[in-house]
């Protein structure tokens, strides 16, 4: 025989465990959204209740007005500290200098053993990197395009010992590191070969001879 469903209903509710409260000894039923082992863990039936068995001089701090020392204790607390104040303050930008100017210029602590230039341009001026500079622009499509027709203008034979073909270079007249606007200006550039080249008086670090004599 089916059991009516207002029956079913009572039959479940008798079947909800039940705790007695150890501070007012009000018979409570756990809740429906109470996991068994929150159950297991629950002893009171609400939390003023709970409050009771704390330890002497504790007590819940709901509804407890903080006094205004204790408001502005916590504001103290709570308001952002900057400069010397922080605790992570390492002590502010600091002062390094240049390695190619030599100027002093700041930078925060972090970058001190990193930072070695004060602006760009310092870094482009560097020794170290105007090599790896001049390497660069020597791969590119317009300086090989350049080279192209040097060659071809002077139809692959060397302007001073007049040896057609072999190991040819494309030597710059005015220096590639001194004058950078003649770079890829073909009427700068003339045909040599390997040996001709190293007579030059241009020639690797002697290009920076004629710019002190007036080249």
């Amino acid at each position: 025989m089916a059991l009516h469903k207002h029956t079913t209903q009572l039959v479940l509710f008798k079947s909800i465990p039940e705790k007695r409260c150890p501070t007012c000894g009000k018979i409570f039923r756990k809740p429906l959204v109470t996991s068994k082992r929150a159950w297991k863990k629950q002893r009171f039936c609400s939390l003023p209740c709970s409050g009771t068995l704390l330890k002497p001089g504790h007590q819940l701090n709901k509804g407890v007005k903080h006094t205004p020392e204790q408001v502005e204790r916590q504001r103290q607390v709570a308001k952002p500290r900057y400069g010397s104040d922080n605790p992570l303050w390492r002590g502010g930008p600091q002062e390094i200098r240049c390695h190619t100017c030599d100027r002093p210029f700041l930078v925060k602590p972090y970058r001190r053993t990193n930072a070695r230039y004060c602006s760009k341009q310092c870094r482009t001026d560097d020794p170290a990197n105007v090599s790896k500079l001049h390497e660069r622009i020597r791969r590119t499509s317009a300086y090989k395009a350049w080279r192209k027709a040097v060659f071809e203008r002077d139809d692959y034979t060397c302007q001073w010992c007049h040896t057609r073909g072999g190991m040819l270079n494309a030597d710059h007249i005015k220096p590639f590191a001194i004058y950078p606007d003649l770079r890829f200006v073909v009427s700068n550039g003339r045909t040599l070969c390997n040996a001709c080249h190293r007579k030059t008086d241009t020639y690797g670090a002697l290009a920076w001879r004629p710019k002190a004599e007036g080249y």
